[in-house]
């Protein structure tokens, strides 16, 4: 098997390998979507921690009576600027993160029902139908490949299902000492 970092398909650079620019700069200015995925994953993580610090010093505030480490306003201040990291600086980017790296690789699933050209891209590639379809049924080898799958969905609903079900247990509970109806 070829060595893919060698001299083969990334030109024997590698992933975190200089790109002609060094530094922070390769990191930066990258259009690596590994690297940017980092990059927002690292932003998130540090930003929540900001978010779980400012919290911390206003529950620190709250355990006893009067000041203890800050006034009123700053505590004020403080509250309001919990709010804007945690949902501006944190949440919106992580929905962001998701939705660009999750969502956003499904737009080629239309690829299923083409002869994709590199040159033509994916709205000039020619749709073929189910050509792709027709030869992944007609594999001799699908049915244990479908079977495995199955089995798969089934242990992991068969593993999910107590947590399911001690959730709408704790509804219920929940419900019933409000006096709302589950």
């Amino acid at each position: 098997m070829e060595d893919l970092t060698a001299g083969g398909f990334l030109g024997g650079r590698g992933f975190y390998g200089k790109d002609g620019r060094g530094g922070i700069f390769s990191w930066v200015f990258s259009t690596d979507h590994k690297r940017i995925g980092l990059l927002y994953l690292g932003s998130v993580l540090s930003l929540f921690s900001l978010g779980v610090t400012i919290g911390f010093l206003m529950r620190l505030e709250l355990i006893t009576r009067g000041p203890t480490v800050m006034g009123p306003q700053t505590y004020n201040s403080l509250f309001t600027l919990h709010g804007v990291v945690m949902l501006f600086l944190f949440l919106i980017p992580a929905i962001l993160f998701i939705a660009i790296f999750r969502y956003g690789p499904m737009f080629g699933l239309q690829l299923a029902f083409k002869t994709y050209n590199m040159k033509q891209g994916i709205f000039g590639s020619p749709w073929i139908g189910f050509d792709h379809f027709q030869r992944l049924f007609s594999y001799y080898r699908f049915g244990e490949i479908f079977l495995n799958t199955v089995i798969l969905a089934v242990y992991k609903l068969a593993a999910a299902f107590p947590f399911l079900q001690r959730q709408n247990f704790i509804s219920r509970v929940i419900g019933t000492l409000y006096g709302a109806s589950p």
